[in-house]
């Protein structure tokens, strides 16, 4: 079986930046209605961080990425200094867990029966790609996986429109089992050059967590905005962590047209540790239960007994783009899934996940 409109493939590769770059400037945590820790990001970077207001250490745990002292009272989160997730290892990102205690048997922390809030100051930046985020967060991590992953944050979806989004997560076996949104507002920052986003469980009897968010303008906070919807929080564990995240897709796709005349660009964002060294890039159809590959001349069936083969092969790996389609004719390929990816050989494409679906026919 063969797919002959896909195999009328562009197979040419140009290199092409697809970075992100986010910045947050305030990082703090309440607890029964006083500050409990606060990082302007003057003196110290993460995974180092100021004592908590007691007097007693602090510190970040730093799952995926790294960060470079702030300039300017700014901490950046940026695709340079990204990795790929240990959680859900299609993701690269930048992410900072503040390490506060989670013996269920000490109310130290984030525990039931008290009340916290946690906010953060970022920039007001439009995320340039799909999928792309920076956002606050209340998560239960343990062993790479988040029964409650409260998060909000500006997001880009994959229709291009930019939203604030309050949702949870469910992570569990290296990927995302489940995403709930639960309220949104569009971003529409202007002139503001900040905005200010609130996670808050404001009840002591309640678990309930809610969202809200304020643009800045020099200086000045604007009106706060309550995000609809509630979720409640403790629903597995019985603790919780704020952290501070950006992230990205391994890779995502943009088209535009119809079924028709379908054309498709795939972008491919490396993990900082693997920018350089030499890998193969994947393209990958799945249509009606079959396995397609692109070896770089053509779309070629696969025998799960064989070497998957690479679309190309020993190439420095950076962030890419690869023109897929152009102006297409797919309406009788309904269904067709398309991946793409990267990895140093097969093995480590299927350990590691560093791919992503960049487009299915509908």
């Amino acid at each position: 079986m063969r797919l002959p409109t896909l195999a009328m493939i562009l197979f040419g590769i140009s290199i092409e930046a697809q970075a992100f770059d986010f910045a947050i400037s305030n990082f703090t945590v309440l607890k029964n209605g006083e500050t409990m820790f606060t990082d302007s990001f003057t003196g110290t970077t993460p995974p180092a961080a100021p004592k908590y207001n007691t007097g007693s250490d602090a510190s970040y745990y730093l799952p995926a990425g790294s960060f470079s002292p702030a300039v300017g009272g700014k901490l950046h989160l940026n695709s340079a200094a990204a990795t790929l997730s240990p959680a859900v290892s299609s993701r690269l990102g930048v992410a900072a867990h503040l390490t506060t205690n989670i013996e269920t048997s000490s109310t130290a922390g984030l525990k039931p029966g008290s009340s916290f809030e946690v906010i953060a100051t970022w920039d007001a930046i439009t995320p340039a790609d799909t999928k792309e985020t920076y956002f606050i967060e209340l998560g239960d991590w343990q062993n790479s996986a988040c029964d409650d992953c409260i998060r909000t944050g500006v997001f880009k979806n994959a229709d291009g429109t930019v939203e604030i989004q309050f949702w949870r997560n469910l992570i569990a076996n290296d990927e995302i089992k489940e995403k709930v949104v639960l309220g949104t507002a569009p971003f529409t920052p202007g002139d503001n050059r900040q905005i200010r986003l609130r996670l808050k469980k404001t009840d002591k009897t309640s678990n309930a967590v809610r969202a809200s968010y304020a643009y800045i303008d020099n200086g000045v906070v604007g009106t706060e905005v309550d995000l609809p919807g509630q979720t409640d929080i403790f629903t597995s564990r019985g603790y919780s962590r704020a952290a501070f995240k950006a992230f990205a897709p391994a890779a995502y796709g943009k088209s535009s047209g119809t079924n028709k005349d379908l054309s498709l660009t795939a972008n491919i964002n490396v993990d900082n540790s693997h920018a350089g060294k030499t890998g193969n890039i994947y393209v990958v159809a799945i249509y009606q239960g079959w396995v397609f590959v692109h070896n770089g001349s053509t779309w070629v069936s696969w025998d799960p007994a064989t070497t998957l083969p690479a679309y190309a092969t020993n190439v420095s790996l950076s962030d890419r783009s690869i023109n897929v389609l152009d102006k297409l004719d797919v309406s009788s390929l309904v269904g067709t899934t398309i991946l793409v990816g990267y990895a140093r050989d097969q093995d480590d494409l299927i350990n590691n996940k560093a791919y992503e679906v960049v487009h299915t026919v509908q």
